[in-house]
């Protein structure tokens, strides 16, 4: 994605990356950038739902007076290592709301019932931690897999195929009933996962290494492998395994509708459906002096009639200064870049999103690595990026990476296995008796505009 900030006022551009292997295509990572603008006025009117924001009774503090919008500060975060690391602790000017709009209502706010984005990443989810994050940061290169202690303090691998975590022993629940600002325990944490890895649950899967969950006593929690797995740490710190209250649970049946009671650093305040979601400050947070911001609010653009994605809605809101965050497509930032507006960047690649290309190696003539190495030579991902989605985005392998330095360098990966027709059509020449190879092309998309049709197209052209 690419994040637009102006003085005032912030975007955050939406892009598809494109990304494809050698032997197989996989997931292209993402474009993040910050970029400073003007306020400016918008052409098209922005549909925005209302802000009014109904308050739980039961709120840990009163939602505070929006001053000005202070500069975010990024962090991010990455890969499995049993030497636990810790941020620096940022420094800033506290103070101010940020208004974002998001591109869906929420369905309900069980974050562990669903794998929607704006409730585990925008929306209930950022009330809640995790036990390991990733480390973030404009310090650190992306890709990135760095890990860091969330909840713990430490943690270690047994030789019985197992992980003990150290927990933090500072970190309270949000002060609403019924949890009403407990401390925190290694039997929440066992709690949750387990309910996260209830038999059918859309998330059940991410823990599937896992055999066993126990506390050993209210600081430390064991972790028991069925099978060893590289990625069982990811797993602990993806943004779907969010720690959440026995007591919410038990007494609400489950989450969709109870209050949010979370450990994290923001605190959520009631909404109505369809409604701006609000979340204020953690007073208590275990985040040392993060978050600055007094208030987050995440505004509900809906999508119209003509724009199935709601994306020119939420960039009119954003050009009207109704909102300072928003996603829009690639064909939309050269009118951006275009509009009189200055522009800083920030790239952030992160894997696993994206445009992925891949093969039936199973038949002919896909089975034919000759076939499958033609396929590559005729493409050019480089230049797909920058003629169809306007340079918002790279190529790269399509697999997590723990670092940049993992990575073949863009010349060495195109010059290898892309961008050369000529060897593309000798090798075909060579295995089909120069006869004609017949390959179908299957493309899956949403309605997200054309880009995905013209990429196909493109793909199509060039085999």
């Amino acid at each position: 994605m690419r994040y637009l900030k102006r003085f005032g006022t912030v975007a955050l551009t939406g892009i598809i990356l494109l990304e494809i292997a050698c032997s197989n295509g996989t997931p292209a990572p993402k474009t993040v950038a910050i970029a400073i603008a003007g306020p400016a006025s918008p052409t098209p009117v922005p549909t925005v739902q209302p802000t009014s924001l109904p308050t739980l009774a039961s709120k840990a503090v009163p939602p505070p007076s929006p001053s000005a919008t202070p500069a975010p500060i990024l962090v991010i975060a990455a890969a499995p290592t049993a030497t636990p690391v810790v941020s620096p602790i940022p420094q800033g000017k506290y103070g101010g709301s940020l208004q974002v709009a998001g591109f869906a209502g929420i369905p309900h706010r069980d974050v562990h019932q669903t794998v929607q984005e704006m409730v585990t990443s925008m929306g209930p989810g950022l009330a809640y931690s995790r036990l390991l994050r990733l480390r973030v940061g404009p310090e650190f290169d992306q890709p990135s897999l760095r890990l860091e202690c969330d909840l713990c303090q430490s943690w270690e691998m047994t030789p019985d195929l197992a992980f003990e975590f150290r927990l933090r022993p500072d970190v309270r629940w949000h002060n609403i009933a019924p949890v009403n600002g407990r401390l925190l325990v290694a039997d929440d944490l066992a709690f949750s996962y387990e309910r996260i890895r209830t038999p059918g649950w859309p998330n059940a899967g991410l823990l599937s290494a896992i055999r066993s969950v126990e506390a050993l006593d209210d600081e430390t929690l064991r972790i028991e492998l069925a099978s060893p797995d590289a990625d069982v740490l990811l797993a602990l710190a993806d943004g779907h395994s969010k720690i959440v209250a026995r007591e919410v649970v038990e007494e609400y049946g489950d989450l969709k509708t109870s209050p949010v009671v979370g450990t994290g650093p923001w605190i959520w305040e009631e909404t109505g459906k369809d409604m701006a979601m609000s979340l204020v400050r953690n007073p208590a947070s275990p985040k040392k002096g993060l978050p600055f911001l007094d208030q987050l609010v995440i505004q509900v653009i809906k999508q119209s009639e003509l724009d199935r994605s709601g994306s020119e809605e939420r960039l009119a809101a954003f050009l009207a200064g109704q909102v300072d965050v928003a996603q829009a497509p690639p064909s939309q930032w050269p009118a951006l870049k275009d509009s009189g507006k200055a522009f800083k960047s920030i790239l952030s690649r992160q894997s696993g999103t994206g445009v992925m290309l891949s093969l039936n190696v199973q038949a002919s003539p896909l089975s034919s690595l000759e076939v499958r190495q033609a396929i590559f030579k005729a493409m050019d991902p480089w230049d797909y990026t920058d003629t169809i989605f306007a340079g918002q985005g790279y190529a790269s392998v399509g697999i997590p990476v723990q670092s940049p330095d993992w990575l073949l360098s863009r010349d060495d990966i195109r010059q290898k296995y892309f961008a050369d027709p000529t060897t593309a059509r000798k090798l075909v020449a060579a295995w089909g008796n120069r006869q004609p190879v017949d390959i179908e092309l299957t493309v899956r998309t949403e309605k997200f505009g054309n880009v995905y049709m013209d990429l196909e197209k493109r793909v199509a052209a060039d085999l």
